[in-house]
């Protein structure tokens, strides 16, 4: 997004466009690297801090429920709500929230774009759904055309 975001400006714009991509992408590595590498899960907050910083638009506004573990399904779920919210909801702001729910894992997300006109969902949706699902868990699409797009993932 950093990247595409640099194609469209000039001279130190661009640049400071394409660093923050590097630095992501770096950050990324390194997480991906620890995940696979840990004994024990990454640190939530830690590892979306960084995604959600370097994010040039929406504003992501992350709360967490202190001294949850992220589990590999977890993460990739709060990556695709950022992406899919930067690429297509035209939003200012995206709102996370992971907690602890019932004995459950749950992240809840809402932006204020535009919502989506269809209800079926693209690649990154399904993906997260079956994600979700394979670990024992339920997707709920939250699509309010006009008023902004959801997502509340659940995982045992």
């Amino acid at each position: 997004m950093n990247l595409e975001s640099a194609l469209l400006r000039d001279g130190a714009e661009a640049k400071a466009d394409v660093e923050k991509a590097q630095t992501l992408a770096r950050s990324v590595l390194t997480d991906v690297r620890a995940i696979v590498a840990a004994s024990e899960p990454a640190d939530i907050e830690a590892s979306l801090k960084a995604l959600a910083t370097n994010v040039p638009r929406p504003r992501v506004h992350l709360q967490v429920e202190e001294g949850l573990q992220l589990s590999h399904v977890m993460l990739r779920c709060a990556q695709e709500i950022v992406t899919n919210a930067a690429r297509h909801s035209a939003a200012e702001n995206l709102w996370i929230t992971i907690e602890r729910s019932g004995g459950h894992l749950q992240i809840r997300a809402h932006d204020d774009g535009r919502g989506s006109e269809s209800d079926a969902e693209g690649f990154g949706l399904r993906n997260m759904r079956a994600r979700v699902e394979a670990a024992g868990g339920q997707l709920q699409i939250l699509n309010q055309p006009g008023h902004g797009f959801g997502v509340i993932a659940i995982l045992p």
